[in-house]
């Protein structure tokens, strides 16, 4: 198959933080010091036939060692200008036309990456083929890789969940085009994927980079032993990467493109730029981390999508990304809310986190993070909870309150150990039974790209109590009653009215009944699935 590489020729070296495994990364060998200072002399009394057999399975050279041993090692002295290329989006700016490169093709990007078995780049030969190649590329099905690094279990709140719906709901939809993921191993263990889904998964674990250092570096010794340089560098080890993982275009859904992927055509998903708007819950190093990683991912991005149209607005205020190169897809609610338990199972469920079918509850699920806003919820509680009627409790979930959290203390001060219960973490069955089983969701949050639980509560029903600032009144609609998060006395008055109202929570109800269809997850796949398509014929057809 005939094969183009764009690649300019005279960029300055790519520097280490780009690559992919990054170079400087600190990973520990699985070859040890000792064992490596015993490798040397077993390698050296090997027959070089055995040591260039061993060189080339290493290799994966099928025949001519020696002359695929020195193409791959020209191979290494460009990757540094390669790698660079990459991250600058400058891969199309000449065409190489050296002959017999076949050695290569395991460490070159397919992503827009390809050879041309000609001797002169001047040629009318050269653009036919360039031409030819981007009408191919434009007609065939695209790749996809979602970049989940970032994703460890029940550490990433809200983003990690909708991430999984995500995927899941393209996987019911998309037979046609390929999906990869890289993540960890951990993080991968609850995909099930139909037949007939394109879905290959990558991981990101730091034993699979030690794998291919422990690789490196038998293979080098074992090329310096047959008088060879090495040719597995760091830089040869990204470019190895990049192939083996197959794509086409990088879908970034955490708010930020990885530095080693930002040079790849990306759509980007911005959840929310809450360090500019509140950079006192941020430690100057997170705040100037995020900031960067943030707007250069923004700038840099084919095409962005904002969660809420909210967070769209907000991204051209602050960043001032074109509104056309950006797209409103909400995120998708747990699947699991949409079906609802059995009287029986969530009695059963309730019993086991001390909570009863007869005793009601205002429902809050959120990590202690500072913009949740716990303890202004907790003052409000306190304010009427002589007012409310017998019972009535506050249940949270989410990552434990800490002893000196704000919130903790007011619990302690008021006396309200009974009245107001944290659960920590909950199996996503029990949260499924917390919802059902609550009187209404209260979630007095100071800002939101989107906000999960109010969508949640809405799918199953529920009255919906929160703020009315940033996205939530985009998606909470009628189906809320709201109050300003950071007056103490709104909250309270939200609180007394809902609980001592049966016709406000009926109408509340009504309200979310009406309005669970904006949250259905096929919805949302299409858009998203237009979007690739979008950019995939827009960067390769152009």
């Amino acid at each position: 198959m005939t094969r183009i590489l764009f690649v300019t020729s005279d960029l300055p070296v790519l520097l280490g933080s780009n690559c992919w495994p990054r170079p400087t990364d600190k990973v520990p060998l699985l070859v040890s010091t000792t064992y490596q200072g015993q490798l040397m002399p077993w390698i050296g009394r090997l027959p070089r036939r055995v040591r260039w057999w061993a060189l080339r399975r290493l290799l994966k050279i099928q025949k001519q060692p020696a002359d695929a041993f020195d193409k791959l090692a020209k191979l290494a002295d460009i990757a540094p200008q390669l790698l660079s290329a990459l991250s600058q989006e400058q891969w199309h700016a000449m065409v190489l036309t050296e002959k017999g490169l076949d050695p290569w093709l395991d460490y070159l990007p397919t992503c827009g990456v390809k050879l041309a078995y000609l001797q002169d780049a001047t040629t009318p030969e050269v653009q036919t083929l360039v031409e030819r190649a981007i009408d191919v590329r434009k007609r065939r099905s695209f790749k996809v890789l979602f970049d989940l690094r970032w994703m460890e279990l029940g550490q990433a709140g809200g983003i990690e969940q909708a991430t999984y719906e995500l995927v899941s709901a393209i996987s019911q939809l998309d037979r046609r085009n390929a999906y990869r993921i890289l993540a960890p191993r951990s993080a991968c263990t609850e995909w099930d994927f139909p037949a007939g889904f394109q879905a290959k998964l990558h991981y990101s674990d730091p034993v699979s980079r030690q794998f291919e250092v422990a690789r490196s570096f038998l293979t080098n010794k074992l090329a310096e032993g047959l008088g060879r340089r090495p040719v597995l560098t760091p830089h040869m080890r990204s470019l190895a990467a990049y192939h083996k993982l197959d794509f086409d275009m990088v879908h970034s859904v955490a708010g930020y493109t990885a530095p080693d992927l930002i040079g790849f055509p990306g759509v980007l998903t911005i959840n929310d730029l809450q360090h500019l708007h509140y950079p006192q819950f941020f430690s100057p190093e997170e705040f100037a981390e995020r900031e960067r990683l943030y707007r250069e991912s923004a700038e840099r991005a084919k095409h962005i999508i904002c969660i809420s149209e909210f967070t769209r607005q907000d991204v051209h205020r602050q960043y001032g990304i074109p509104l056309e190169k950006m797209s409103t897809v909400w995120i998708i609610p747990s699947r699991n809310v949409w079906q609802p338990l059995s009287e029986s199972a969530r009695s059963t469920l309730l019993a086991g986190m001390q909570l009863t079918m007869t005793t009601p509850f205002f429902f809050f699920p959120a990590h202690c993070w500072p913009h949740k806003n716990h303890a202004r919820l907790v003052e409000a509680f306190a304010r009427i909870a002589s007012e409310l009627p017998t019972g009535i409790q506050l249940v949270m979930t989410g990552r434990p309150l800490p002893e000196d959290h704000p919130a903790a203390i007011l619990i302690g001060n008021h006396k309200l150990s009974t009245r107001v219960m944290h659960l920590g973490y909950r199996s996503p069955l029990e949260v499924r039974a917390l919802f059902q089983g609550c009187l209404a969701l209260v979630f007095p949050s100071l800002f939101e790209g989107f906000g999960m639980p109010v969508a949640e509560a809405i799918i199953v029903g529920k009255p919906v109590l929160c703020s009315n600032v940033t996205a939530l009144p985009e998606v909470a609609g009628e189906a809320a009653l709201m109050f300003d998060p950071n007056s103490v006395e709104e909250i309270a008055r939200g609180l007394l009215d809902v609980a001592t109202q049966p016709a406000l929570r009926l109408a509340l109800g009504a309200a979310a009944v009406r309005r669970r269809p904006l949250f259905s997850a096929q919805r949302s796949a299409v858009q998203t699935m237009a979007i690739y398509q979008r950019v995939h014929d827009e960067f390769y057809g152009g």
